[in-house]
């Protein structure tokens, strides 16, 4: 109940008050994810940085990329996630896009596609 109470404020705009709902639960994630919203970059990077499973946890990775603005920790995500978290690819996709790499922005678009395709797939086969 307190997590959705969480995410009620963090549709509303209340996002610091979650942060002090997820902070209470130890959901550090979605601390992190919180405070990048709200622009506390420096907060940001030291909760993620304070968690344990930090180089093991593709979304906080991609996160920790988009606020410290170095895409290594996007391939650093792809890498752990085993290939599939496909935000992880698809931000460092779009980060060659916008520095002009349209070869390498090309090559992991692609790899997001066969991502997806690979989870329709596996998902048709658990039906």
């Amino acid at each position: 109940m307190v997590r959705e109470m969480g995410e009620k404020w963090v549709k509303v705009g209340a996002v610091m008050s979650a942060v002090k709902m997820y902070e209470e639960m130890g959901e550090l994630e979605n601390v992190v994810e919180c405070l990048a919203q709200a622009d506390r970059t420096k907060e940001a990077k030291e909760a993620a940085l304070a968690m344990k499973d930090f180089h093991s946890n593709p979304k906080v990775l991609c996160i920790f990329a988009e606020i410290s603005e170095d895409h290594t920790y996007f391939k650093k995500a792809w890498k752990v996630s085993n290939k599939k978290y496909a935000r992880a690819i698809r931000s460092l996709a779009r980060y060659y896009f916008y520095t002009g790499d349209t070869e390498k922005a090309i090559r992991n678009f692609k790899k997001v596609y066969c991502s997806i395709l690979l989870t329709l797939v596996a998902s048709y086969q658990l039906v």
